[in-house]
């Protein structure tokens, strides 16, 4: 039974968010060691609103450089109006169709892209700023797939999904609010904020909740996420993931009936140089 509270706290202009809170206090079990909790437990905002809004136009190596908190990181999403699209860039050869993910720089400089820019976007801000960063990944049936970021700080782990804090997907996001309303119970797995002591934790709650349980999770310390490769007949055979140095990759769960295949393999020649081809958002239009 999770028991919410029933105090609202009072919405600061100055610096809160469509749904965070800075002063909103609060940590509610949802599940075994599942804990619904604010991101200010990951630090406070240094910034009014006002003060992000001033960084808006700054090149992404200086908005890094004034970025500490998970607070922060979302203050300035938000005030960017990051954009969600399908930014991949596709490459087939031998049967293998590999997706090239959009870099933490050039997400935070076109100011759009699909859930794993999301989770680029905040790597590179937040990069060093916590004792470990890393993404959380899960595959389903029909061969789909989400990642998200999760940060582990003081012994505990935190699991963030960027893509729940954009302008298109507000509806879906809890508001800090420690009470029933403001818990988005429907979206229960990434439309609100987490912790807890073990990933596996996590991965259960999510099983759980999910109406489409997903079939496969890792967890990885890398530092961008850069490539994934699936079957190109339409055929849902697998999964490679591509990683620098496979042991920073953990399999945490694997459904015991679908066939799934893991395996590691460095993707084809890519040229980096063609994510400078997209333009940079102009934000001095907003």
């Amino acid at each position: 039974m999770i028991t919410f509270k029933h105090i609202k706290p009072k919405y600061n202009d100055h610096f809160d968010t469509v749904n965070l809170r800075i002063e909103a206090d609060y940590n509610i079990e949802v599940a075994e060691d599942v804990f619904w909790v604010p991101v200010n437990q990951l630090g406070i905002s240094r910034y009014t609103s006002n003060d992000i809004k001033s960084m808006l136009t700054l090149p992404p190596e200086k908005k890094q450089s004034q970025i500490f908190t998970l607070f922060e990181a979302i203050q300035l999403f938000q005030a960017s109006n990051f954009r969600g699209v399908y930014d991949n860039i596709k490459h087939e050869k031998d049967n293998l169709c590999w997706n090239y993910h959009k870099p933490g720089i050039h997400a935070i400089r076109t100011n759009e892209g699909c859930c794993a820019a999301n989770s680029n976007w905040l790597a590179y801000l937040l990069n060093d700023k916590y004792e470990q960063m890393g993404f959380i990944h899960y595959s389903q049936r029909d061969g789909n797939g989400h990642i998200m970021n999760f940060i582990f700080h003081n012994g505990w782990y935190y699991f963030i999904d960027m893509m729940m804090y954009r302008s298109d997907s507000l509806p879906f996001a809890g508001i800090e609010s420690g009470t029933k309303e403001g818990y988005k119970d429907n979206e229960g797995i990434s439309g609100n904020f987490f912790k807890s002591r073990a990933p596996l934790s996590y991965v259960k709650f999510c099983l759980q909740k999910h109406k489409d349980p997903p079939i496969f999770f890792t967890i990885s310390l890398e530092k961008e996420v850069y490539a994934i490769a699936m079957a190109c007949d339409g055929v849902y055979h697998g999964f490679d993931i591509i990683h620098p140095e496979k042991t920073n990759m953990v399999v945490l769960y694997k459904d015991a009936i679908f066939p799934l295949h893991l395996r590691f393999q460095e993707p084809f020649a890519f040229d980096p140089r063609c994510w400078d081809d997209i333009p940079s958002k102009n934000f001095n239009e907003m």
